[in-house]
């Protein structure tokens, strides 16, 4: 099924400059891109009349809180929010759902959670927490999760909650240390514990 836009404008490629054009989408992707595109018989037609199109953003950023917080935000309703935005990926946090994506077996229970409930395509970070570091298995479980799939791993050195502690110093040199193993990508929350919390307690 083909759907034939007129009257758009498009980038140029050349700065800020746009051009005004037709475009016609076969399925999910661009077929043809031109001025002298005529519909085809029983196609629908979308007058854009002079709208900017622009590709869908990504958000590398989300709390969807799904599963465990979803009293705060759930798939559904924050992807539908983003799409309404023209966001059309999400990437979400691994430490705002229950339990957090730090292992293989959490990933597995988020993907469960909220398959079949997202309007837009999306990723998963995982995390690596002080909780992690209770037990000796956390660079096996970040090799396991990056194996599954996951973006990147999300890391704080100041958190406020339980369930996803923050690291120590040593504790996150050891993780970006192995991180650079497998040239993986770290995000970072960089407040560190140790200077902001006696300032404000």
């Amino acid at each position: 099924m083909t759907t034939l836009f007129i009257n758009g404008k498009i980038s140029s490629g050349r700065g800020n400059e746009t051009i005004l054009t037709s475009f016609r989408i076969d399925g999910s992707n661009f077929s043809a891109i031109s001025n002298d595109l005529k519909p085809f018989d029983g196609e629908p037609v979308i007058n854009l009349k002079g709208m900017l199109v622009l590709p869908g953003g990504i958000d590398p950023h989300v709390h969807f809180n799904t599963p465990g917080f979803e009293e705060r935000e759930t798939f559904e309703t924050g992807s539908a929010f983003a799409a309404s935005g023209g966001i059309t990926t999400v990437i979400d946090m691994p430490c705002t759902s229950l339990p957090p994506v730090t292992n293989v077996v959490n990933l597995e229970n988020k993907l469960a959670a909220i398959s079949g409930r997202s309007y837009i395509d999306y990723a998963l970070w995982g995390g690596v927490s002080g909780n992690c570091f209770q037990g000796p298995d956390w660079a096996e479980n970040m090799e396991a999760l990056w194996k599954a799939g996951v973006v990147g791993f999300k890391t704080y050195s100041l958190s406020g909650m339980p369930t996803f502690t923050h690291l120590t110093p040593a504790e996150l040199g050891e993780v970006m240390k192995f991180a650079g193993r497998f040239g993986i990508l770290i995000g970072h929350h960089a407040e560190a514990a140790e200077i902001v919390l006696p300032i404000i307690c």
